[in-house]
């Protein structure tokens, strides 16, 4: 007859039971067992980064700045983990075509930028205005309802999309995008709101190496708005319709080398050699922080003083418009 539930309650092998295989070999078999429960459990947080999907450019990045044994640790570590698209993003900023790409020293840096030597879930978070990380540079906490943004040296946060991936050392949290400890002028623009138009066209114009080398440089970004008028000017719908030699000599007039130059170092009248060969630009503080260039209309220095790792960026309200065929 069947055996009945209280049946095999009562005799705890019974679901071991084979007719094939001894006790000795029952015994190793539940041993077995239980070390396969184990090992499913003991997952640090180099394990839950490599088996979540979407987090495989991370894990080679860990794996490259040979971060797996620190972080296989005892901990605890909080690790803000970016996904896949976001290093794709990182890549471009930083004007390379993959991992290998990136010197082993910058991914020490941004890795370490993205682990808190404590353990914060989201709710420990939301209590949080600052997480300390092991780079030694904090991050910033903001909370709307129920979202979790975390602020690096940039205006652009990371959001929380993924929370609370327990680990035996810590816990992982999924980001839309990596934290940027020391952002280059190219990163400042890129991801700073309202510059999408003039961090394209640096793209197009194959600059994004040159502004993220070691500079130093004084950058003029022109708002979305100042391109806008500059494509309608010229009837054309889109920066990819103007000959790229025409775009890169427009963005090298907007580019100061040798020199990052805050507002309150410029002074009345003073002339900045541009990257642009044989081409000034000129400074007139009758008013606002203006800036001269070939033609009769004025640009405006609009935001002021955003500062990146090899140099600094000011927003401008036009786009500077130099003589080319002087």
């Amino acid at each position: 007859a069947p055996q009945s539930p209280v049946a095999a309650a009562d005799h705890p092998q019974a679901p071991f039971h084979n007719s094939h295989c001894s006790l000795p070999c029952q015994a190793k078999m539940l041993q077995l067992l239980f070390l396969l429960s184990a090992s499913t459990q003991a997952q640090t947080v180099v394990d839950v980064v490599s088996e979540t999907p979407g987090l495989e450019l991370l894990t080679e990045a860990v794996v490259a700045a040979d971060l797996v044994d620190t972080l296989s640790g005892e901990g605890p570590f909080t690790v803000f983990a970016p996904t896949n698209a976001s290093f794709e993003t990182l890549l471009y900023q930083l004007g390379a075509e993959s991992l290998d790409n990136v010197s082993i020293s910058d991914l020490t840096d941004i890795l370490t930028y993205h682990v808190s030597p404590k353990e914060a879930y989201d709710t420990d978070l939301m209590d949080m205005d600052m997480v300390p990380t092991v780079f030694g540079k904090d991050l910033t906490i903001e909370v709307d309802g129920d979202m979790l943004s975390i602020y690096d040296e940039t205006e652009l946060a990371a959001m929380v999309t993924i929370a609370n991936l327990n680990a035996t050392n810590g816990v992982v949290h999924v980001i839309d995008k990596v934290l940027l400890s020391d952002p280059t002028v190219y990163q400042v623009m890129s991801t700073t709101p309202g510059l999408e138009i003039v961090s394209e066209a640096v793209g197009a114009a194959g600059l994004i190496p040159t502004l993220s080398e070691e500079g130093p440089f004084t950058v003029f970004a022109p708002t979305n708005e100042s391109f806008a008028a500059v494509l309608e000017d010229l009837d054309v719908g889109g920066i990819e319709e103007i000959p790229e030699e025409t775009v890169r000599s427009i963005l090298l007039y907007h580019v100061v080398p040798g020199v990052a130059a805050n507002s309150s170092s410029l002074t009345d009248g003073q002339e900045l050699e541009t990257a642009l060969e044989g081409k000034t630009l000129e400074i007139d503080l009758d008013d606002e922080v203006q800036i001269e260039d070939d033609t009769d209309d004025q640009a405006t220095v609009v935001s002021p003083d955003l500062e990146g790792s090899n140099g600094i960026v000011h927003v401008i309200d036009k786009v500077l418009i130099p003589d080319l065929e002087e």
